[in-house]
């Protein structure tokens, strides 16, 4: 009974670590995540920050004007340059305006093209013979041949890798979703920042928003990534370890990779 034991955890190990980049959290759509949280924060986008964006959008709008009347002054006046000064500052607020009413739009297309990265890569990664993982068989072998006495330092050892894969996953999982939230959160304000894009001076920040949500995006498609090396990197023996200890080793370096995912994308989209 203590072998089947032994030998039950490394299968379930194994099995953890060949369906560790298999999140669904990555892959799936904006609004598939939790359909009722999305209602929620549209709800929230149209009744609640919908008006004050339009309130910032009509206080641009006057700033404008007055900068046109100021220009159209400082010119000398006409009627034909005043008209052209006003029909611009007029087209501009209407694609403006524009904008800012299709801010969900832009924010579901800016994630359907991660999206879209990521089922690529997994097409990639189903396509593949690329596998990897603990050779089960050999290890049964090898248990089955065992005295007590290095049955039960296995038993440790498994104690404690064990605990640690599935908190090191667990916290990989968590990420995915707290990844998901920070998106939820950024579609909920976004007529706001994309209100500022009129203001020669303040359009940084609609810029910068775009670029940071455009990141939490791509960093969906860094983790993917990166799940998808994990049994590849065990089964290539990359550290000299495929012991149960360099699971270990491997979860470890698989958590400091997704950590800093993050952080490569912001690098690359020049993110805040």
């Amino acid at each position: 009974m203590f072998k089947d034991l032994l030998i039950q955890w490394i299968t379930e190990l194994n099995e953890k670590l060949l369906s560790v980049g298999q999140s669904g959290y990555l892959s799936i759509g904006i609004g598939s995540f939790n359909a009722t949280l999305y209602s929620y924060i549209k709800t929230i986008m149209t009744s609640v920050v919908m008006p004050v964006a339009y309130v910032i959008l009509a206080l641009f709008f006057v700033l404008e004007l007055y900068k046109a009347s100021i220009k159209i002054d400082g010119a000398g006046g006409g009627s034909s340059f005043g008209a052209e000064m006003v029909f611009k500052v007029m087209f501009r607020m209407v694609l403006c305006k524009v904008a800012v009413d299709s801010s969900l739009l832009f924010m579901e297309a800016i994630y359907n093209v991660t999206l879209n990265l990521t089922q690529g890569v997994a097409g990639v990664l189903g396509s593949s013979a690329m596998t990897g993982g603990l050779d089960v068989a050999a290890l049964t072998t090898q248990i089955n041949s065992m005295g007590l006495g290095d049955q039960l330092g296995l038993f440790v050892e498994l104690v404690i890798v064990k605990f640690a894969v599935w908190v090191i996953v667990g916290l990989v999982q968590v990420i995915c979703i707290a990844r998901f939230i920070e998106i939820y959160v950024f579609v909920a304000v976004s007529p706001i920042p994309i209100a500022t894009f009129p203001s020669d001076d303040l359009n940084t920040i609609a810029k910068n928003f775009l670029k940071s949500f455009a990141a939490v995006c791509l960093q969906g498609v860094f983790i993917y990534i990166i799940l998808s090396f994990f049994p590849m990197l065990f089964n290539a023996n990359i550290l000299g370890d495929t012991s149960i200890f360099g699971m270990l080793l491997y979860s470890v370096i698989l958590a400091l990779a997704v950590f800093s995912s993050g952080k490569w994308a912001k690098s690359i989209c020049n993110a805040m």
